[in-house]
């Protein structure tokens, strides 16, 4: 004689209530955390919500974190769930070091990245103008020079640029371009603080330097 086990169809419900819990629960908030300036909420929002349709236990923590770390920006993204239904992201963000182009910013790295937005800081930080294949060599030079000059305040760089026939050209706020050329760039610089000085005081414009001569430079104004 068949007999039914009433423990067979207890388990089956604790199974269907399981399964409409892990597809239906729904994620109640996305908590994020670090640095936001870099992102636009809408469209942070608009990236994140379509993965999290599945549920709280049902969505890929492993392809919201992808998605999250393909925005412009974000070096990369820590995500966890916590009860009850919370979504945690904590956000590594890239630190601008240079601005490339109209809207690209370059990292101490050398790597160029689009933020979806910029905060007004970082469009007043200098501007490096190298062709994509000298970005790491541009970043090179930049930092070298603000080495050298970090001590003298009022030297606030402007832009670092390339240019085949003079070099490395050097833009300070009055406006001041120095040509630097294509070496011994530190020694060059460091005869350009003696004398700035003096040659700004008299300058009621901007000036040009070339500094590419071995022992000296000459001033155009």
């Amino acid at each position: 004689q068949f007999r039914h086990d009433p423990s067979r169809y207890l388990f089956a419900c604790v199974l269907c209530v399981l399964y409409a819990i892990w597809t239906h629960y729904p994620v109640q908030h996305v908590r994020v955390y670090g640095d936001m300036r870099w992102l636009d909420p809408a469209l942070f929002e608009s990236t994140v919500s379509p993965m999290l349709s599945a549920g709280f236990l049902g969505s890929s923590l492993g392809k919201v974190q992808s998605e999250i770390s393909a925005i412009g920006g974000v070096l990369s993204a820590d995500v966890m769930r916590t009860w009850p239904g919370d979504l945690v992201v904590q956000l590594h963000m890239r630190e601008p070091f240079v601005r490339w182009g109209p809207r690209g910013f370059v990292d101490r790295t050398g790597a160029l990245f689009y933020p979806q937005r910029a905060y007004k800081a970082a469009r007043m930080m200098p501007e490096l103008v190298v062709p994509l294949s000298m970005l790491h060599e541009g970043v090179q030079v930049m930092m070298q020079i603000q080495s050298v000059l970090q001590a003298s305040v009022s030297l606030h760089i402007l832009a670092v640029r390339y240019q085949p026939w003079r070099g490395w050209v050097l833009e300070l706020k009055g406006p001041v371009v120095l040509l630097l050329g294509d070496e011994f760039l530190a020694a060059r610089l460091h005869r350009w603080i003696q004398v700035s000085g003096q040659i700004l005081g008299r300058a009621s414009k901007g000036v040009l330097v070339d500094l590419r001569y071995p022992d000296g430079f000459v001033v155009k104004r």
